[in-house]
């Protein structure tokens, strides 16, 4: 790399004070696309381990490779199954994971956790500007609420499950094209001066040139079409809160009128009760009970009035405050009467 900073001035430098402000700028930038050079190259290195390591999986054979694993590496044998992955992945030129620059400033923890995931699933959370802000734990919970989302809409929508198969199946056919484009290319290699080679070879470009730019709009339709689902989902779930909401109100209107019908059952024969009473006192010739007839008659009365109010009152909270203080006044009453 050019103008790479000495590491040893880097150290000894204490005061950057003494530095002028040009230099300090231009330290700060180089500093910088050292730091993006090495990010992008530690995902080369990993990867270019796992290309050998494949090779040398091929040799020692399937049922001997996690013994060898073992003896010979100075990792784990998941990571060396991870470092494969990503080489195989970093070769696919349409692999999200081929794309060193846009996974360079993530990390390799976070580039593991995108690699577990379904690509299509890591394709759609890289696209969020804040991924690189995300701790790999959050990463995995962001990918883990995509794949879920998507499985949904699969579920519930034939359209987007069709396109979803689709995408799978053209990629397959990518790889099959690029099989026959290199087997072309070493066909036209070997045979220069042959004209029917290099039309092979070309014919089998075009062919994968028309089925990339069909794949990029394939994706493109399908990423439309999961993003009109989810706002649909989300709207349709915002309707059915606010009519869990309306519904849970008129349950609690419902339960009050029913709880204001019982009291008012109450108090009617409470004054029925009352009234036989005033009958029975009627019968009487004493005077000083035809004194408490006609006081008692207008007490009841004064009592019917209120009632007639609290029934009119539209409001039903103040309908509330209306039966406490009735019910108040009565219990005083009833009170004195001990």
């Amino acid at each position: 790399m050019e103008n790479v900073i000495d590491v040893k001035e880097y150290r000894e430098v204490v005061d950057l004070t003494r530095k002028t402000t040009e230099d300090l700028t231009s330290e700060a930038n180089e500093l910088y696309a050292q730091a993006e050079a090495v990010a992008g190259i530690s995902l080369r290195l990993v990867a270019e381990s796992g290309r050998r390591l494949s090779v040398i999986k091929t040799r020692v054979g399937h049922g001997e490779w996690e013994d060898w694993m073992e003896v010979n590496l100075k990792f784990s044998a998941k990571k060396a199954n991870r470092m494969m992955r990503l080489a195989e992945k970093m070769s696919d030129e349409d692999s999200l994971f081929s794309k060193t620059t846009t996974l360079s400033d993530l990390g390799i923890s976070r580039v593991w956790k995108l690699l577990a995931a379904p690509e299509e699933v890591a394709e759609e959370v890289v696209e969020n500007e804040n991924v690189a802000e995300m701790t790999a734990r959050e990463l995995e919970a962001e990918l883990r609420k995509v794949k879920e989302e998507n499985e949904a809409l699969r579920d519930s929508n034939d359209e987007i499950r069709e396109q979803f198969e689709e995408a799978k199946n053209m990629k397959a056919e990518l790889a099959e094209i690029r099989s026959k484009l290199k087997e072309a290319e070493e066909a036209a290699e070997k045979e220069k001066e042959n004209p029917e080679a290099e039309e092979k070879r070309k014919a089998a470009e075009d062919a994968l040139e028309k089925k990339k730019q069909e794949l990029a709009s394939l994706k493109a339709e399908l990423k439309q079409k999961i993003e009109e689902a989810r706002a649909k989902a989300k709207a349709d779930a915002e309707k059915a809160k606010e009519k869990e909401t309306q519904d849970a109100v008129e349950a609690a209107k419902r339960e009050a009128v029913a709880e204001a019908e019982k009291e008012k059952r109450r108090l009617v024969a409470e004054l029925a009760e009352a009234k036989a009473e005033s009958r029975r006192l009627e019968k009487t010739a004493d005077p000083q009970v035809a004194a408490f007839k006609v006081r008692a008659d207008a007490l009841q009365e004064s009592f019917n009035k209120c009632l007639s109010c609290i029934d009119e009152e539209p409001d039903e909270e103040r309908q509330k405050t209306m039966k406490t203080a009735l019910k108040k006044l009565v219990g005083i009453m009833d009170g004195q009467l001990e």
